[in-house]
């Protein structure tokens, strides 16, 4: 199953914030913010990747506990 979540203001705000206090060479990407905001918002998950880096660099930053692994 699938849910397609609308990126409103205060999601897109949340992801942005997120991506401020990685400090890396590079900005994580805006899609990998956004993934990690809904998975801390829904109050904690599993994210699974293929690519984890960025990902788990912007979920060290979340209230809840978001998990990242490898797909």
């Amino acid at each position: 199953m699938c849910e397609i979540i609308p990126v409103g203001g205060d999601l897109a705000r949340h992801a942005a914030v997120l991506r401020s206090q990685v400090k890396t060479r590079r900005s994580p990407s805006a899609v990998d913010a956004i993934v990690v905001a809904v998975a801390d918002r829904a109050g904690g998950a599993t994210v699974l990747s293929s690519d984890v880096g960025d990902l788990r660099a912007l979920a060290g930053h979340t209230t809840h506990e978001v998990r990242v692994e490898s797909a």
